[in-house]
């Protein structure tokens, strides 16, 4: 009998919960009558090499996982797991490794302005003092597998939205990540530019590194066949291997 192939569980999210107090909530007691909760009890397994898609409508809670995840917010409950260790016991001061092994493509982009493409994407190696000789080899490669090397000078004004949005996913693929989140990353593009960022993300896909990608673009998850994971009210309701949007 054929052995069953085994998955490697990457990431963990363990009953993970937000819950937003406002400002004039001083006590538990005030935040159990007034405060809103965004995640509730979310538990969910990532798998080494897989492409999944979170869904949900604007305010589901996607957004707010993927922040908690780089720690830009802490949860009000729950654990995270980045292969077998937790995300959310790093001290502050080692966050940045983290994001090393977490590669972020964000809606808006996030490029200077003042750079160029090139400046763009050598920046993230340059924060964490990589020589420059690594820079130069690096920089031209990732460049190359978004197609954008012939315009490493060029600056953001020069691009349109789905070259800026292909810079940004150099950047992320900089540091060589094991897993890719990729939050709204057509949001902000047109559909023909669209279909380009999700070729680019099933080739990351077929050099081994794990993606997820926030989306409430139904037309691209239904195309691409992939895991679907759906958020509601801040609980998961389905997830679905090479399902729909709305299954």
């Amino acid at each position: 009998m054929p052995k069953t192939e085994q998955k490697t569980k990457q990431l963990e999210f363990k009953n993970i919960t937000k819950v937003y107090m406002p400002e004039d909530a001083s006590d538990e007691l005030d935040m159990a009558f007034q405060g809103i909760t965004v995640l509730d009890g979310i538990s969910l397994d990532i798998y080494q090499g897989e492409f999944a898609f979170l869904v949900g409508e604007s305010g589901a809670g996607k957004s707010t996982l993927v922040k908690i995840l780089i720690r830009e917010e802490e949860p009000t409950d729950g654990e995270i797991y980045l292969e077998g260790e937790s995300v959310l016991d790093i001290p502050k001061e080692m966050v940045h490794v983290v994001r090393r092994k977490i590669g972020v493509v964000f809606q808006d982009f996030k490029l200077l302005d003042s750079r160029t493409v090139f400046e763009n994407v050598a920046i993230a190696l340059a924060v964490v003092k990589a020589p420059q000789e690594e820079i130069n080899e690096i920089v031209p490669n990732v460049l190359n597998m978004v197609g954008l090397l012939d315009k490493k000078d060029n600056y953001p004004y020069q691009l349109s939205g789905g070259e800026k949005q292909r810079v940004a996913i150099a950047r992320a693929l900089a540091h060589e990540p094991d897993i890719l989140v990729a939050d709204e990353p057509t949001g902000m593009i047109d559909p023909k530019a669209g279909e380009r960022i999700m070729e680019i993300l099933e080739d990351v896909v077929e050099y081994g590194t794990t993606v997820l990608m926030t989306t409430h673009d139904q037309d691209i998850v239904n195309r691409m066949k992939k895991r679907v994971i759906r958020i509601h009210g801040g609980k998961i309701i389905s997830d679905k291997q090479e399902g729909g949007y709305n299954d």
